[in-house]
């Protein structure tokens, strides 16, 4: 074998699951294979490429890898050949967005190979099919599919694609909830995946975790994905690692393991943003933020979150298809500016013309700067009343709607609606079958453009009942999409009939992309906004009673001293410590002491004053701080209030539960100006209440009960 050879061997090889070192083998092994004039070696390592490239989710570079590849087998007529790269770019299509060309794809290429009695390529569409439409949540559809390719491999013999095609087939048996069906199928398909030495599926052996979690088989769940991941090690099997690694910190996770599961994550977080596995990386990133902030290590679960948050907005943007590139419309402004320019004649034919290439520079204009504007702002509400301001600059605009699509209620959530100037208030509706234009859109995946009541007719029975207006005559629907997936419309309607054309709904197609962008992010930055918030107040309060913590009272402590001093007032500091609080632990369980001490804080909360404080030191210890200048006599009366509250029983789980109370009391200025001494007076004086025999207060002026 010559040395050409072997290298094209080696590359042919080398595990699709690490994507890229199929590219960095395959863009060196390239210029050797054209020297050598190859053209067959060629189109295998292009197809080879392209998978890497989809794998890794460059679906442009895909695509241009898989054409070539097909370009040379259908110069050399193979046709079995270009149908599976056929395949491959249906794959990309739909992995795009492109639902509806890939899928289009899918069944031409099995009609052609049924046609051409090429049954492993028929049997492959159907299994791509199966597969797209149970992901899709059609299971009944794709367990139909799936049947059919089953079928065929009876005929192909092909074991690879049965396990393949069994182990979907699990998988939707087992989100049926069909464990014993599921578990049949998913074993079958890993006795043929055994019987075939050659062959491993890290896919067969990870569903077979899930089905062995999802029957609480624990342990035989964590051999499993053990055993896989040193596999994919071993083989460089780069993916199924990631995935494995994944798998094994949710199992891990669901059994409160919390180290165990961070060392898992945390390696899988690495691992797929060395290999650019971005959504593995998200969902990791989510993963580690969210147990870290369970064990209330809080900034760390921030910076995870902050860096999950990043990415998924790069992703969105370079995914989706839809990032506002301003240069392509400034260039294309440009080109039209320079065709008009050179135009010498004034017949009326280009005098039209000279009209139409103006309006649509305008409308171009007008669909950059609205882009500009919206993918610029982190407020839905301005995103939308942009919009909305901008589009009657130069379509005729009675009313306007942004709506987001709930799949699970069939419910469209129309937050943002507009009836010519004024804002209306935001509404839901359900999307009934045959009864709205809304309906028609989401479930065809199709936008529309209608141009009078009659057409509407086309479409739903109940013509223009979107816009729940009798008045309406024409109107554009588009849909808003994040990676092919609908999550919401835009609409646009006019009073009078033939108000649109094409390349109308060719604008609002155009603007959808950006809205759906600017609306993810916004929310987005929301959830940011949000989670911050939270990790705020999980910082500063107590998580079993809701008051703020040692460190947030001794704040507020610090705070009403600067006031008392600036306006000489004076305040009180209550130490309280609750007497025979370990008895109830003890005798009626740590839960019983929990909600006792829930109640009590409770209880707290509600009798101080609007302008006084309360918080949780530790354990069974509270701190109050009375304002509004607190005179040792209002202190002292205030504290017998607090004393008798405590006291008062409460029944739990037919106990009766009853505690009292040492209270420690300090006054500003007499006891102390500053924070740490005021809290030290009051904590002696509470030990002094203690000794004196309980369910008393104390002050260091007075240790006798008041």
């Amino acid at each position: 074998m010559s040395n050409y050879q072997s290298l094209f061997s080696d590359f042919m090889s080398l595990s699709d699951d690490n994507p890229q070192h199929v590219l960095q083998s395959g863009m060196a092994l390239l210029p050797r294979i054209k020297k050598e004039k190859n053209t067959g070696s060629l189109a295998s390592v292009y197809y080879k490429m392209g998978l890497a490239h989809l794998y890794l989710g460059k679906y442009e570079s895909a695509l241009h890898s898989l054409k070539e590849a097909r370009y040379i087998h259908e110069e050399k007529k193979l046709h079995k050949e270009v149908h599976l790269d056929d395949l491959a770019i249906a794959g990309t299509y739909i992995l795009s967005g492109q639902q509806k060309t890939g899928i289009e794809m899918f069944f031409a290429i099995q009609e052609k190979a049924s046609e051409a009695n090429l049954h492993d390529v028929e049997e492959l569409a159907w299994y791509h099919l199966g597969k797209l439409y149970a992901e899709r949540g059609l299971t009944s559809q794709g367990m139909t599919f799936l049947s059919s390719a089953l079928e065929l491999n009876e005929i192909t013999e092909n074991q690879d694609c049965k396990v393949n095609i069994l182990l979907e087939m699990g998988r939707i048996e087992m989100y049926r909830n069909n464990i014993s069906k599921a578990s049949a199928l998913i074993d079958e398909s890993a006795r043929i995946g055994k019987e075939n030495s050659h062959f491993f599926s890290y896919n067969s052996t990870l569903a077979q975790a899930e089905l062995y979690s999802r029957t609480e088989r624990w342990q035989q769940a964590e051999d499993l994905l053990n055993r896989t991941l040193l596999h994919c090690r071993k083989n460089e099997i780069t993916r199924g690692e990631i995935l494995t690694l994944y798998q094994l910190g949710l199992l891990l996770e669901s059994q409160e393991q919390t180290e165990r599961a961070l060392e898992y994550f945390s390696q899988c977080f690495k691992k797929s943003g060395t290999y650019s596995f971005h959504q593995l990386k998200i969902k990791s990133g989510d993963a580690l933020s969210r147990l870290y902030r369970k064990k209330g290590e809080l900034e760390t679960a921030l910076n995870y979150l902050e860096e999950v948050r990043q990415l998924e907005r790069e992703v969105l943007a370079d995914n989706s298809g839809m990032k506002a590139d301003i240069w392509n419309q400034n260039r294309k402004i440009n080109r039209l500016e320079e065709e008009m320019a050179s135009w010498k004649q004034y017949s009326d034919h280009l005098k039209q013309i000279h009209y139409e290439k103006e309006e649509v520079i305008r409308e171009l204009r007008a669909v950059s700067e609205i882009a500009k504007k919206i993918t610029s702002s982190l407020n839905p509400n301005d995103i939308a009343e942009i919009l909305h301001n901008q589009l009657r600059r130069f379509l005729d605009l009675q009313s306007l709607y942004i709506g987001l699509y709930n799949r699970e209620n069939n419910e469209l959530d129309i937050r943002y609606l507009f009836k010519l100037d004024e804002q209306l208030k935001s509404i839901k509706m359900q999307i009934h079958h045959g009864k709205s234009l809304a309906y028609w859109v989401i479930h065809h995946n199709e936008d529309i453009i209608v141009n009078s009541r009659e057409e509407a007719y086309a479409y739903t029975n109940s013509s223009l009942g979107l816009f729940n207006n009798n008045n309406i005559q024409s109107c554009i629907i588009v849909r808003l999409q994040i990676e092919g997936q609908i999550i919401g419309l835009m609409g646009i309607a006019s009073l009078q009939k033939n108000r649109y054309m094409d390349r109308h709904l060719q604008i609002l197609q155009a603007l959808a992309g950006f809205l759906a962008v600017a609306l993810s992010n916004a929310e987005t930055h929301q959830n940011l906004i949000t989670a911050n918030e939270k990790i705020a107040y999980i910082a500063s309060h107590d998580s079993l009673t809701g008051l703020p913590n040692r460190a947030r009272i001794i704040e507020r402590l610090n705070q009403e001293l600067v006031r008392c001093r600036r306006y000489d007032t004076a305040l009180a500091v209550l130490f309280i410590d609750l007497d025979g609080f370990k008895n109830i632990n003890d005798n009626c369980g740590h839960r019983a002491g929990d909600e006792l001490l829930k109640r009590i804080s409770s209880s707290l909360s509600q009798k101080i004053r609007a302008t006084d404080a309360v918080g949780r030191l530790a354990g069974d210890e509270f701190l109050v701080i009375l304002t509004d200048n607190c005179t040792p006599d209002k202190g002292t009366r205030l504290a017998k209030q607090i004393l008798k509250n405590i006291s008062k029983p409460f029944i739990y789980e037919k106990n009766t539960l009853q505690v009292t109370a040492s209270i420690g009391v300090s006054f500003y200025p007499n006891d102390g100006r500053d924070s740490e001494t005021l809290i030290n007076a009051a904590d002696e004086a509470m030990y002094r209440a203690k000794t004196a025999g309980k369910n008393k207060i104390s002050t260091l002026a007075d240790t006798k009960q008041l």
